[in-house]
C-alpha cells in the first residue's frame, strides 16, 4: 500500500500538497469522529433513548429554524451594505466600512455577548421578555452577521463595471438590474455566506446560556452537547448521550449546508443552464 502511494506522488507531484490536509482532517475530523462512535457502542440503549426522544428533535429544530432566521437577516442587512461599499470609487470610505464591520470580531465574543445582554436588560425592565427565540436571533445576528461580508465583498468588487452599464443601456432600472444582474452574479457567495452564518449560529452555544435570562430553558444543540461532555465522569450515560447528539448535528448540520451548496446548481437547471 505504502508502495503505491510513493509510486503514484512521484508521478503526480502535485498529490503530495494533499498530506498537510489528510494529515489534519485524520487528526482532527476522523479520529473524534471514532471516538464517537466507541462511545455509541458502549451504552447502544442509552443512545437509542437519545435519538428517539422528542425533546432531542425539539432542541435540533429550534438550532436549524433560528440559525437559519439569522442567516437570512445577516444577508438583508449585511447584503446592501457590502454591495454599496464594494462598488464604491472612494478607498478610504472602503477601509473606514469594511474596518467598522469587521473589527469586532477581534473582541472576545463573551465580552460582546455581556455588553448585547447589558443593552438588553437596560431596555427591557422585565427579565421573562427576554427568555424569547427572538432575543437568540438578535444575538446570532450581532454576532456572525460580519461572517456574510468576506464571500459577499470579494464577488461585488471583482463585479465588471461593464456588465451593469450594459444591463442600464438596455432600459433596466436599478432594481431591475439588482434582480437580473447583481443577484444572479453573486449567488453562490450569497449562498455561501448564508451556510457560513447558519453554521455558526446554530451551533453556538454562547447564547442560550449567557445572553438569556438564568432558567430560560431555550437550549441549542450545542448546550445539550456540552452539558452530556461535562456530566461524562459522573454518569456514564452521559457520554453516549452527547455522542449520539454530535453525530445527529453533524449529519442534520451536513445535509442543510449541502442543501444550501447545491441550490445555485438546481437553480441553474431549473434556468436551462443558465449559468449563475
Amino acid at each position: 500500500m505504502i508502495t503505491i502511494i510513493k509510486d503514484k506522488l512521484r508521478k503526480n507531484a502535485r498529490l503530495s500538497l494533499l498530506i498537510p490536509f489528510i494529515t489534519i482532517a485524520s487528526i482532527f475530523i476522523i479520529t473524534p469522529l471514532i471516538f464517537l462512535l466507541v462511545k455509541i457502542g458502549e451504552n447502544p440503549a442509552a443512545s437509542k433513548d437519545m435519538f428517539t426522544r422528542q425533546s432531542t428533535w425539539l432542541v435540533v429544530w429550534r438550532s436549524v429554524y433560528l440559525g437559519f432566521f439569522a442567516a437570512v437577516i445577516s444577508l438583508l442587512l449585511i447584503g446592501p451594505f457590502t454591495y454599496i461599499v464594494a462598488r464604491s470609487q472612494s478607498k478610504s470610505f472602503k477601509v473606514l466600512a469594511l474596518g467598522l464591520i469587521v473589527s469586532p470580531l477581534v473582541v472576545f465574543t463573551i465580552a460582546k455577548v455581556f455588553a448585547l445582554k447589558g443593552l438588553l436588560t437596560k431596555m427591557f425592565d422585565d427579565p421573562e421578555a427576554l427568555k424569547q427565540n427572538w432575543v437568540l436571533v438578535i444575538g446570532m445576528v450581532y454576532l456572525f452577521s460580519p461572517f456574510m461580508v468576506i464571500p459577499l465583498y470579494s464577488v461585488f468588487s471583482s463585479m465588471p463595471k461593464s456588465l451593469l452599464e450594459a444591463a442600464e443601456d438596455l432600459g433596466d432600472n436599478k432594481i431591475k438590474v439588482l434582480i437580473k444582474v447583481v443577484i444572479p452574479y453573486s449567488l453562490k457567495a450569497i449562498f455561501a455566506g448564508v451556510a457560513m452564518v447558519f453554521m455558526l449560529s446554530a451551533t453556538n452555544i454562547v447564547l442560550s446560556h449567557s445572553l438569556l435570562p438564568e432558567h430560560s430553558n431555550l437550549p441549542l444543540v450545542g448546550n445539550l452537547i456540552d452539558q452530556n461532555a461535562v456530566r461524562m465522569r459522573q454518569d456514564a450515560q452521559a457520554g453516549a448521550w452527547g455522542s449520539t447528539l454530535s453525530l445527529i448535528t453533524i449529519f442534520v448540520m451536513i445535509s442543510v449546508y449541502a442543501a444550501i451548496y447545491f441550490a445555485p446548481l438546481v437553480i441553474r437547471k431549473l434556468k436551462g443552464g443558465v449559468n449563475v
